[in-house]
């Protein structure tokens, strides 16, 4: 939700909030007022009209006042204090019933008892409240409306430079720009929020050139060491008789140095692939990639007697780094091959943008949420890094590929979808 739309909400909220119990406090505050100044009317009135009655009950009849007034003979048992009560009656001026408030006393005249009703319309006072009510409501609808339009010219106002700041930010990058200059801007907290992203950025770039340089002097200085152990091996081998002891020995130290060189180029490419530097993209043929490894790989499934079967059912293109593509594909055929049985199956579809790879291989399901972290191995075998799976998932979280693995029909199945 956006900032603006969140202080709106709140805003708005508060504010009905508020009305609502106000409008509730204001109705009864009303309502009371207009009731005791009904009351006071009518306790006026039958106090004018007892005092008229007692002085001449005979007069009643020619007593010339507003509303309604009646007259009804008593008893002592019926007598009480005087009382209110609402009530309908029929207005003869436009023939409608029209609600009223009567007052009822019993007085006693020459030891005659009678019970006098006095009665006042409340059309008037209801109508008052009625219209005040409404202006009331017209004036908060008002009220609430300005202040939504006010909050969003001042917010568009008042929050322009931060999104200045924010598209700037946006369009950095960090292998080009050393830094960003941000306007100086009114708001003294955006300028402190700029002077802190500009140091920010400052230290950003510099790690990350560090770090560039750091994998790239790394990968250089120890492929050199590798290298020389690699041929000193090899001299050793070849320079006098060994025994089996120590043949096999050396040859577990190439093992272990070929294992280590791998592991530094893995490791170095999965670090350029976190820092983002293949940034140049072209249109790549994936059925050229895939034929061009199945012929590397050809003769190791036919060493192992794993029947290959490549169908191609359409023509992917896709855009990104060609040496990020290559190692993409291969490591899905290399996993297919290598971590197969004996015997097996592989087989390799291309659909509308999407690859199937099928194979053979240990019969129980691999864990979904785990086959693709890094150092992650569910197969025996000891020259396995376990990154193959977790550079492939690394390479597709980078364009944006879908990768998913299921296990179906005694066949582990990688889809992989552009």
């Amino acid at each position: 939700m956006k900032l603006l739309n969140r202080t709106s909400y709140i805003l708005i909220t508060t504010i009905l909030f508020v009305v609502f119990f106000g409008s509730i406090a204001f109705y009864i505050i009303l309502k009371s007022t207009t009731d005791k100044e009904i009351k006071k009317e009518l306790n006026s009135r039958m106090e004018y009209v007892i005092h008229e009655f007692r002085l001449n009950p005979t007069v009643f009849g020619s007593l010339s006042l507003p509303g309604y007034i009646t007259v009804e003979e008593g008893s002592p048992e019926t007598k009480s204090m005087p009382f209110f009560r609402d009530t309908i009656l029929l207005d003869e001026l436009d023939n409608s019933y029209k609600q009223y408030k009567s007052l009822t006393a019993d007085v006693e005249v020459n030891s005659e008892f009678y019970r006098i009703n006095v009665y006042k319309s409340l059309s008037v006072s209801n109508q008052l409240i009625e219209r005040i009510t409404l202006i009331v409501t017209i004036i908060i609808i008002v009220f609430i409306l300005f202040i939504y339009l006010l909050n969003r010219f001042i917010f568009e106002r008042v929050w322009a430079d931060f999104f200045v700041t924010i598209d700037k930010l946006k369009s950095y990058n960090v292998d080009l720009d050393s830094s960003i200059h941000f306007e100086a801007s009114e708001i003294a907290e955006f300028n402190l929020l700029n002077s802190a992203l500009n140091q920010m950025i400052v230290n950003l770039r510099e790690d990350y050139l560090n770090v560039k340089e750091f994998t790239g002097n790394i990968s250089h200085e120890i492929q050199t060491p590798l290298s020389i152990i690699r041929l000193k091996c090899e001299l050793l081998l070849q320079s006098m008789p060994l025994s089996n002891k120590q043949a096999e020995l050396i040859r577990d130290i190439q093992k272990t140095n070929s294992r280590l060189s791998r592991l530094n180029k893995t490791l170095v490419l999965l670090t350029k692939i976190d820092n983002k530097q293949f940034p140049q993209k072209e249109k790549i043929s994936v059925d050229e990639i895939i034929r061009r490894h199945l012929e590397d790989f050809t003769s190791l499934a036919t060493l192992r007697n794993i029947e290959l079967k490549y169908s191609k059912n359409a023509d992917i293109y896709v855009f990104g780094d060609a040496t990020l593509i290559d190692v993409l594909l291969v490591n899905l055929i290399k996993n297919a091959v290598l971590h197969n049985i004996d015997n097996g199956k592989i087989f390799i579809e291309t659909k509308d943008n999407e690859i199937i790879i099928s194979n053979t291989g240990e019969e129980k399901e691999l864990q979904a949420k785990k086959i693709f972290d890094r150092y992650t191995k569910f197969s025996g075998k000891n020259d396995s890094l376990g990154l193959g799976l977790s550079l492939v998932k690394k390479i597709c979280d980078l364009y944006r590929f879908k990768i998913s693995y299921k296990y179906e029909n005694n066949l582990h199945i990688f889809s992989l979808l552009f």
